[in-house]
């Protein structure tokens, strides 16, 4: 019975283990940027996989552009951005790595991608 008991309770352990692990999917805003100009870019992550990235903040956006994202293991994959007006913007296309560096806040809910780091808006 003892060894039923420990046999149950290490299956329920690497349950909760395996699937508390990894990232949840972005939802919502998120701000990104470098870290000497943290507004610089405005992230909005929606259903369906799609996304809008505006330079500046919620407040004053420009230079928007509609595109796609998923999630890849702990990373996120953001295609499809792109503006004439405004040929920078296709640089954020690629892939985001989680971000657990000390310097990465909130930890455990930022990504990376170069030096732009991606992280959800407070409210």
């Amino acid at each position: 019975m003892k060894n039923v008991v420990n046999i149950l309770g290490m299956t329920l352990f690497v349950s909760i283990l395996l699937n508390g692990c990894g990232r949840t999917e972005p939802k919502g805003f998120f701000y990104g940027g470098k870290w000497d100009d943290p507004d610089e870019f405005y992230f909005e992550f929606k259903d369906g996989g799609k996304i809008t990235i505006c330079r500046g903040s919620l407040y004053d956006r420009n230079c928007c552009a509609d595109g796609s994202w998923q999630m890849n293991g702990n990373s996120i994959v953001i295609s499809g951005i792109s503006n004439g007006n405004c040929p920078e913007m296709a640089s954020l296309n690629g892939n985001y790595s989680a971000c657990d560096e000390p310097d990465c806040k909130p930890f455990g809910k930022s990504f990376k991608k170069g030096d732009i780091t991606i992280w959800p808006d407070k409210k």
